[in-house]
C-alpha cells in the first residue's frame, strides 16, 4: 500500500488532520439498512433569477480506494463540500477500506451517495449487468445500508444517466429498462450523471486541466441565473501522485478566487431533496 498513503490515513484516523473517525455507534447506524422514505419537501427552494451564484459539484466515484486518504486530506484542507459515490463491495474488502469509509462519513464537508454495491462494470460484465434491471435495483438497495437514512441519490456504474425533476436522460439503451422499472415501482430514487469528467490526463497534464476549467467556465457563463450548476465527475483512484493532487488543488483555487462560485453537494442540485439532508446551501 505504501508508507505515503498509510501515513495519511493514520493522520486522519488519530485526528491530526481535519477529519476524524466516527464512533462505533455511528458506524452501526450507517450500516443498518433503512426503509425510510425521502422527505417530500425540498431541502432548499429553487434559486430565482436574482441568484447569480454558480455552483460546482465535485463528485468522486468508486471509493473507498487506496488513494482516498490523500484526496480526503486535500479536500479537508480546502474546506469545500464534496460528494463521494461509494461502492459497498469496496468497503467490505478489508478493515482498512472500512476505516477509510468511516473517515469520509464522519467529515461534515463530505456527503456519501450510492454507486451500487457491486459496481458490476469490470471485466466486461456491464452488458449483462444492465440486462437485468431488477438486479441493478437490488444492487442499489443493497448499497443503501452504507448510506444515511433516506438517502436516495444514485449514480449508475458507467452511465451518464439522469432521473431528476429537472433533468432526465433515457437515451442509453442499457440503462433505460432500469429507469422504466423505477417509474413502474414509483421509486423516489434520483439518478445523477455529470456534465464534465476529470479523466486520467487531467491528473497528469496542466493543459488538460486548463481545458476542463474552460469547459466549466463556459457552461457556467452560458447558463441563466438560478441555473448555474456544473457536475464534475472524478474518481478516487486518479489522485495517486503529488502532481495529481496539486492539479486538483489548482482547480479548486481557480474557482474559489472567483468569489461567485461555490462548491456544493449534489443533493443541492435544483429539484433534488432527501430525508438524509439537514443542511442548506451556504
Amino acid at each position: 500500500m505504501g508508507t505515503f498513503f498509510l501515513s495519511i490515513l493514520n493522520t486522519c484516523l488519530i485526528g491530526l488532520s481535519l477529519v476524524s473517525c466516527v464512533s462505533d455507534s455511528k458506524k452501526d447506524s450507517l450500516k443498518t439498512p433503512q426503509a425510510q422514505a425521502p422527505n417530500p419537501n425540498p431541502i432548499r427552494p429553487e434559486r430565482d433569477s436574482t441568484d447569480t451564484t454558480a455552483r460546482v459539484y465535485l463528485t468522486f466515484d468508486d471509493g473507498p480506494y487506496t488513494t482516498t486518504p490523500g484526496l480526503m486530506q486535500l479536500l479537508a484542507k480546502k474546506n469545500i463540500r464534496s460528494s463521494f459515490f461509494i461502492i459497498g463491495s469496496q468497503i467490505d474488502k478489508s478493515p482498512w477500506h472500512d476505516s477509510v469509509y468511516q473517515v469520509v462519513a464522519s467529515n461534515e464537508n463530505f456527503k456519501i451517495y450510492n454507486h451500487t454495491y457491486s459496481h458490476a462494470v469490470t471485466r466486461g460484465r456491464i452488458h449483462a449487468y444492465y440486462r437485468n434491471p431488477a438486479g441493478v435495483w437490488q444492487d442499489i438497495v443493497k448499497n443503501k445500508s452504507y448510506l444515511p437514512a433516506g438517502m436516495s441519490i444514485t449514480r449508475l456504474p458507467g452511465k451518464n444517466t439522469w432521473r431528476t425533476p429537472r433533468r432526465t436522460s433515457r437515451t442509453d439503451r442499457q440503462a433505460a429498462p432500469l429507469l422504466n422499472l423505477l417509474d413502474k415501482l414509483n421509486q423516489p430514487e434520483f439518478i445523477v450523471g455529470w456534465d464534465f469528467e476529470w479523466v486520467s490526463a487531467t491528473s497528469e497534464n496542466r493543459a488538460d486541466l486548463d481545458n476542463l476549467i474552460r469547459q466549466v467556465e463556459q457552461k457556467l457563463s452560458n447558463s441563466s441565473p438560478g441555473n448555474r450548476d456544473v457536475v464534475v465527475l472524478s474518481h478516487d483512484y486518479l489522485y495517486r501522485t503529488p502532481q495529481s493532487l496539486q492539479l486538483l488543488s489548482d482547480f479548486i483555487d481557480h474557482f474559489q478566487r472567483k468569489g461567485n462560485v461555490k462548491f456544493d453537494w449534489v443533493e443541492h442540485l435544483p429539484g433534488l431533496h432527501t430525508g438524509a439532508a439537514k443542511t442548506k446551501p451556504s
